[in-house]
């Protein structure tokens, strides 16, 4: 439950008259964890109080605000600079952000009565906390407005900092207070320019606002903020960035564990972020602490994603349930409740399953993985022909190879030495002749066959920027040699052939694996044609390419 306060004094504070008894009994530690982890939901009048995951080191406000406002009163005493510095008033801008409007009907009178007690007085942050008023006054345009939590959690820290001026960022803080004559309530405050800061305390400055939003992110209208911001893709772009040490990759998990917790916000992370591809991409090499958030994350995700039935997110869940607990094998200093907490969840995901979703058709799996392959190596190849490269194509737009796949590959390619670099199977991305670079990853088949051509005419030398796995050296007899068929066909049942163990282990492997499927290069070798996509694992897949 939430508590007014620690038990052994609990009589003693609702017993108090004055404002500065209660002040005295207030813990600050606890004070600031009510801050940050304020309960939006909670609502004035209510007959039995809510469950809270931190209920038991929090004040309760719907005690607490009561209490100030009855405190507050004009006939009342108040020391305003102890009202700030126990973090009174930050409590108070803070349930500005309460989803109960009788709540916040009652804080903006203790606001109001606040301001008046201050104008009266003298400590040394009055003139910037009047300010902060002005702007607030000026910015609200409407009667008993609901603030997003990430904007009033900014607010709260402004107090804050404006009792600490040796801080690093209140510079930064007071400038952005005067620049204009009003605080923009609809966007994340001073976002680009503490998270891209280029000052000398950069670090300092982006660790701040990834802890505003990591405490901010409460409610929906948090994430329509994030959205405005491009703040999901930023922290996603920027995690694989060498300027990105571990504890900022730590505050980057912790604001998407924030997020996690919201039904919808984490549906959205699915379906408009891949965040589950994202997933997959970071858990191979991340440390120990980022584990453990990792863990929590999926948590959330595998107790909401069962009510969907898009079979390709569960699929991509499921692919990183795998490769999270491969990587837990490999983990020695973790807590092995980490590990169970995820198998315990892995369980219970797959019981809560649909009977039609609860087994996938290895081949589908197979297919699915192939088709996203993302060639983790580019290369410029330069080739000197005599008229034509000799190549075979197929793919592009409306006529694709693999479904939802528009690319151009290679599937056949003459015995000339002038083409020897190029791969079967390699993904064709431009062409350049001279000055003119033609792109060839948004092409349909026709216009990829003539970019080509006209390539080739235009000069005797072009160059094809073209995307691979690997090299790895085999042999290749004539085409004549194999036999017709579709590559996705060949690839799907040469790798079902494989299969002789459980289906769980298969799926690990091919998602371990597929990401560096590859194609292999020409050498000559008697009787037959073949290419070979090797895993690296103790077994190998092979199939034929037409």
């Amino acid at each position: 439950k939430l508590y007014s306060t620690t038990t052994d004094v609990k009589s003693v504070l609702s017993k108090a008259s004055k404002l500065d008894q209660v002040m005295n009994l207030l813990d600050d530690k606890m004070m600031m964890k009510s801050i940050l982890s304020y309960p939006v939901t909670r609502r004035l009048r209510t007959i039995e109080p809510n469950v809270y995951q931190d209920g038991d080191q929090i004040y309760d406000p719907v005690y607490l605000i009561p209490v100030f406002y009855h405190s507050l009163g004009p006939e009342c005493v108040v020391k305003c600079q102890q009202f700030v510095e126990k973090h009174c008033l930050a409590y108070c801008l803070m349930a500005l952000s309460s989803r109960c409007g009788l709540l916040r009907a009652v804080v903006y009178n203790c606001l109001v009565r606040f301001e008046q007690h201050l104008v009266s007085q003298r400590f040394y942050c009055k003139e910037q906390l009047l300010t902060m008023f002005t702007l607030l006054k000026q910015s609200i345009k409407k009667s008993n407005l609901k603030l997003a939590p990430i904007v009033a959690l900014f607010l709260s820290k402004l107090v804050d900092l404006f009792t600490h001026p040796e801080s690093k960022i209140y510079r930064t803080i007071t400038r952005f207070l005067l620049k204009q004559p009003y605080i923009d309530l609809v966007h994340i405050p001073l976002f680009g320019e503490l998270f891209h800061s280029s000052t000398v305390e950069y670090k300092y400055e982006r660790g701040w606002i990834l802890n505003l939003l990591k405490h901010g992110i409460k409610d929906t209208i948090d994430y329509t903020l994030c959205t405005k911001a491009y703040v999901f893709k930023t922290l996603m772009a920027f995690y694989d960035c060498s300027l990105c040490d571990d504890s900022i990759k730590l505050e980057i998990l912790n604001v998407f564990y924030s997020t996690s917790k919201i039904q919808d916000m984490l549906m959205s992370l699915l379906f408009d972020y891949g965040f589950l591809l994202w997933l997959q991409v970071i858990v191979k090499n991340c440390s120990s602490e980022s584990l453990m958030l990792l863990s929590r994350i999926i948590q959330n995700i595998g107790l909401r994603l069962t009510s969907i039935d898009n079979q390709v997110q569960l699929l991509e869940f499921d692919c990183l349930l795998w490769l999270f607990i491969r990587r837990l094998k490999n983990e020695t200093t973790i807590a092995s409740s980490i590990a169970d907490n995820v198998l315990s969840t892995l369980m219970k995901y797959q019981e809560n399953l649909k009977p039609n979703q609860s087994s996938l058709d290895i081949k589908q799996i197979k297919h699915i993985l192939i088709c996203r392959l993302i060639p983790p190596i580019i290369e410029n190849i330069t080739l000197v022909h005599s008229g034509k490269l000799g190549i075979t194509i197929v793919g592009g737009i409306g006529n694709e190879h693999f479904p939802t796949d528009h690319g151009i590959f290679i599937v056949d390619k003459a015995q000339l030495q002038t083409n020897q670099p190029l791969h079967l199977g390699d993904r064709l991305l431009s062409i350049s002749s001279g000055d003119n670079i033609n792109d060839l990853r948004f092409v349909t088949h026709a216009d990829a066959k003539r970019i080509i051509e006209s390539a080739c005419r235009h000069s005797n030398i072009v160059t094809l920027r073209v995307g691979r796995a690997r090299s790895v050296e085999t042999s290749i007899t004539p085409p004549e040699a194999q036999p017709k068929s579709s590559l996705r066909t060949a690839n799907v049942d040469r790798l079902a052939t494989h299969q002789s163990e459980q289906d769980n282990e298969v799926m690990f492997r091919a998602v371990e694996e597929s990401k560096r499927l590859q194609v292999i290069e020409n050498s000559k070798h008697q009787g037959q044609q073949r290419t070979e996509t090797v895993f690296n694992g103790n077994r190998r897949g092979r199939f034929q390419l037409d």
